[in-house]
């Protein structure tokens, strides 16, 4: 039963997270930052129920954690469209929140086994010269935010990593979807910089990067309740 009811919120934060991105293309910002909270109280009713079903329940309560800190971003980063003039000032909040988040998953996944930090240093060594590549074809140009927003890059890469060190030494389908996520996590945040910082907007670079932020989220709540040894 808690599975059924966790696919339905899944289903129900992709209906709301593409009424938000259909609200934002039409200028329908109030109701574009409303679908998007609901979107995101999706994925965190999802884990909410998750953790009632999960063994580890350390690993379940900072994971649950980590995607309330993602609907208080999600929220701070809608707030951008409706105040353009602090549109940095809320991309700046936002981010600190993901932040947050992702210190959390990171304890989460180290609790693990500690062994999760051997994947770290590469996955973020490569994810990083990637990214890098990835933003200067872009040309985005983040001026004052380019110290903050370099070290929370560094951040998710470095969640991303421990995320696959899990899913090699706690092998798991929970601990597989997590490193999935992690992955997704640092596509759609380059790409979120992308469209904010570079010389170019897409609607369909939006639309991606919000399927693979989304389905991060949702994966990882999914985590806890499939986190059993294989």
């Amino acid at each position: 039963m808690q599975l059924v009811i966790m696919i339905i919120l899944a289903l129900a934060c992709c209906f709301f997270a593409n009424a938000h991105l259909t609200c934002r293309e039409d200028g329908e910002y109030k109701k574009s930052l409303v679908m998007k909270a609901l979107a995101s109280a999706c994925f965190v009713a999802a884990g909410g129920i998750a953790v009632t079903g999960c063994w580890y329940t350390r690993f379940g309560y900072l994971t649950l954690g980590g995607l309330c800190f993602g609907l208080f971003g999600d929220v701070l980063l809608g707030l951008r469209y409706m105040y353009p003039k602090k549109k940095e000032t809320f991309f700046a909040a936002g981010g600190a929140c993901f932040a947050a988040g992702h210190v959390l998953y990171v304890i989460a996944l180290t609790g693990l086994t500690p062994k999760v930090m051997y994947f770290a240093a590469p996955y973020v060594l490569l994810g990083f010269v990637l990214a890098h590549n990835y933003l200067k074809k872009r040309g985005v140009k983040v001026k004052k935010l380019i110290f903050p927003g370099g070290l929370y890059e560094l951040l998710v890469l470095f969640m991303g990593g421990c995320a696959v060190g899990a899913a090699v030494f706690a092998l798991s389908p929970g601990t597989i979807l997590f490193a999935v996520a992690g992955v997704f996590f640092a596509m759609s945040d380059n790409m979120l910089a992308a469209e904010q910082f570079g010389s170019a907007k897409s609607a369909d670079r939006r639309r991606g990067l919000s399927i693979l932020y989304y389905s991060a989220q949702i994966f990882i709540a999914f985590s806890l309740i499939l986190l059993f040894v294989i």
